[in-house]
């Protein structure tokens, strides 16, 4: 029997509603952290009302979330965020305290991540579309890709299925909502447009000093130009196009956190000691 989930999301309050961390990229990026016994009652929210905020809990969700911890694998570790602050596990940590257990095992981020999400309620995140697409570009370029490719053979056109095609819709509309008309990037437009810009001079300018040394493996040292490095000898450009057409290419194929981690790396002082 498969059972399917809702997606699950980690959520602290923030100024106007929750900041949201998705719990699938949590696992992601705790995966290699290493793996440390944690006392129960050293994890605050496990003395706190986790689940019910201002509802009173039912005897029935009491024996739902019992059921849910009853079905955990305590080989997995808990989630703890840099604070000690639990980010996922709570089931986990329920069925080892109900085994008569003092400790869970757990990973803890040196450097809390930062929210996928700002300023959101619970019902506003995009679940479905999660579930349906992906919760990285990744798996959304994966998923439409295998979709596009069933869904045209041995057909005169490109097509998607209808669900696919009405969840890129809804994934359309959210973006446009939450992120490109969100009210926190009114004002931002020239730190954005400055932040690409040097980006796009400083990739140009390595372009044209470095040229073919580019293409050799490891040859730079900064984390963004073996990015890039990587790009070109993907890509394979031929020695008519230009310099000025490459960088474009590789700036508009950048993700936002790329961008930023890309220019912090190369524009901002670093601490000498």
């Amino acid at each position: 029997m498969v059972i399917f989930m809702r997606k699950q999301y980690h959520f602290r309050p923030s100024n106007n509603g929750y900041y949201a961390w998705d719990v699938d990229k949590l696992v992601q990026k705790s995966k290699n952290l290493e793996v440390i016994e944690v006392g129960i009652d050293s994890i605050p929210e496990f003395n706190q009302n986790y689940w019910y905020n201002e509802n009173p809990p039912t005897c029935k969700s009491i024996a739902e979330h019992f059921k849910l911890a009853n079905e955990t694998n305590l080989e997995y570790p808990v989630i703890l965020s840099a604070e000690h602050t639990l980010m996922d596990g709570m089931h986990r940590i329920i069925k080892a305290y109900s085994l008569g257990r003092t400790s869970v095992k757990a990973v803890k981020f040196e450097i809390t991540p930062s929210p996928d999400y700002t300023d959101v309620f619970p019902d506003d995140l995009p679940y479905e579309i999660e579930e349906g697409l992906g919760s990285d570009n990744s798996a959304i370029i994966g998923t439409l890709i295998d979709d596009v490719v069933n869904n045209s053979r041995d057909k005169n056109e490109l097509r998607f299925s209808d669900r696919i095609f009405e969840l890129t819709t809804q994934m359309k509309e959210f973006n446009y909502d939450s992120i490109y008309k969100n009210s926190k990037l009114s004002g931002q437009d020239e730190r954005i447009h400055l932040i690409l810009d040097q980006l796009y001079k400083n990739f140009l300018n390595l372009l044209k000093e470095e040229g073919d040394n580019l293409l050799t493996e490891s040859v730079q040292e900064r984390y963004p130009y073996r990015i890039f490095s990587d790009f070109l000898r993907g890509m394979k450009y031929d020695k008519y196009t230009d310099n000025e057409i490459i960088v474009s290419d590789f700036i508009a194929g950048m993700s936002d956190s790329f961008a930023m981690r890309s220019f912090e790396d190369l524009f901002y002082l670093k601490p000498i000691i």
